[in-house]
């Protein structure tokens, strides 16, 4: 009889205990994926400004080799994935000469 309040009780403690635990083990799993959601928008976020840049600048004519140089930056900073001939076609961008980068 002793043996088994003995059980009873042990159950219903941890029956009290465990909603407190798993609770708090929810809560830090909830914000590490919060964490890594707000990260991974960010990320996305410059891929937009980064590319919404260099089209504002290229149709007002006034795309700059800075600029550029700074789009492939951030994609060696943020493994941002643009097609590979849009990075070729910067790099070949870089290499023109002043005045014909400005006719581009």
């Amino acid at each position: 009889m002793k043996e088994q309040l003995l059980l009873i009780t042990f159950g219903w403690f941890l029956g009290v205990v465990s909603d407190p635990v798993i609770k708090y083990v929810q809560k830090i799993t909830n914000q590490s994926a919060i964490k890594k959601t707000v990260f991974s928008e960010l990320k996305n976020l410059i891929v937009r400004l980064a590319a919404t840049q260099y089209i504002i600048q290229k149709h007002l004519g006034k795309l700059t080799k800075d600029d550029i140089k700074w789009i492939q930056a951030m994609n060696r900073k943020y493994h941002i994935d643009y097609k590979n001939t849009a990075l070729e076609g910067m790099s070949k961008v870089l290499e023109l000469a002043e005045d014909q980068f400005e006719h581009s």
